[in-house]
């Protein structure tokens, strides 16, 4: 039907973004440069870092606003169905009392 995703998207996210931390700083502080040119890359990519978890905040909040939306559908159907269900059970209940 949809994803069986068990909320293990969030943690995958924190573990990317963490992953990515981790990486972009081992690998500035391996590179050959000067404390300027450092400083600036390191400016540049916190700023690059900073728009991807905008980025990955507002995807995540799509989807979660989605999923709310698909959740109330189905609360809805679920109520609908419910009500015709017991509708039908109170018609056969009377069926079978009229009967007996």
């Amino acid at each position: 039907m949809g994803h069986d995703n068990d909320g293990n998207g969030i943690g995958f996210g924190l573990g990317l973004a963490a992953g990515m931390v981790l990486g972009v700083g081992v690998g500035l502080l391996m590179a050959p440069k000067d404390g300027a040119a450092l400083r600036r890359d390191l400016a540049d990519r916190a700023r690059r870092l900073r728009e991807d978890a905008e980025g990955f905040g507002r995807d995540m909040g799509r989807s979660a606003k989605g999923m709310a939306e698909h959740g109330s559908d189905l609360a809805s159907r679920v109520r609908t169905a419910a009500s015709e269900g017991l509708r039908e059970a109170r018609r056969h209940m009377e069926h079978v009392e009229e009967s007996v």
